[in-house]
């Protein structure tokens, strides 16, 4: 594992083999029938000598987001950046199983009576990407950032992961971006 410095305290409990625990002070090995507490933003070094078998024990819960993990270049077994996203989109997609997508409700209709598909009018120049959120509680300052100027009444399409997924639809969660020429709303942190 590479390097990391975690949001949240974590108990280790070690029931085969061993781990090495490298840190500031030092490697605590901690082996079967053993355990160590890691307070929340030691940096820390996991290392297995050999097969491990452990529980980890994480409060708040580990997430992609909080666990701090540094990029370790060179280092063949580290979780890469690559794979660290791969988890975040994983963790996305359970923890939000439906997203929402509001538009225009006369494109909508129109696309609905041709039985074209239907698009934004942002699509290709955000990168053939159509955006939405997963949090239905800031839909309304979504529409009051980027459309205000849109006249006309307005719909929320509620989406599926699993259904975009059967449609063929890939779901990429990201950070908030751009829609066409407006910049990315700052919901802060």
């Amino acid at each position: 594992e590479a390097y990391q410095s975690p949001k949240f305290d974590e108990y280790v409990l070690v029931i085969e083999g061993s781990v090495e625990l490298h840190h500031a002070g030092g490697v605590t090995v901690v082996e079967a029938g053993h355990g160590a507490f890691l307070p929340k933003g030691l940096r820390v070094k996991w290392v297995w000598p050999g097969p491990c078998s452990y529980v980890p024990i994480c409060l708040p819960a580990f997430s992609p987001e909080n666990c701090g993990r540094e990029d370790e270049p060179g280092a063949p077994l580290a979780k890469t950046s690559e794979s660290m996203e791969t988890l975040r989109q994983l963790h996305y997609k359970a923890t939000y199983p439906v997203i929402y997508h509001v538009a225009l409700k006369e494109r909508w209709e129109a696309a609905e009576a041709s039985g074209e598909t239907y698009y934004p009018p942002t699509f290709a120049q955000d990168g053939n990407f159509t955006h939405a959120t997963a949090d239905p509680h800031k839909l309304i300052e979504v529409l009051n950032h980027f459309y205000k100027r849109e006249p006309g009444e307005w719909i929320c399409l509620r989406m599926s992961i699993e259904g975009l997924a059967a449609a063929g639809v890939q779901t990429v969660f990201e950070a908030t971006a751009p829609v066409g020429e407006t910049p990315a709303i700052d919901f802060g942190a």
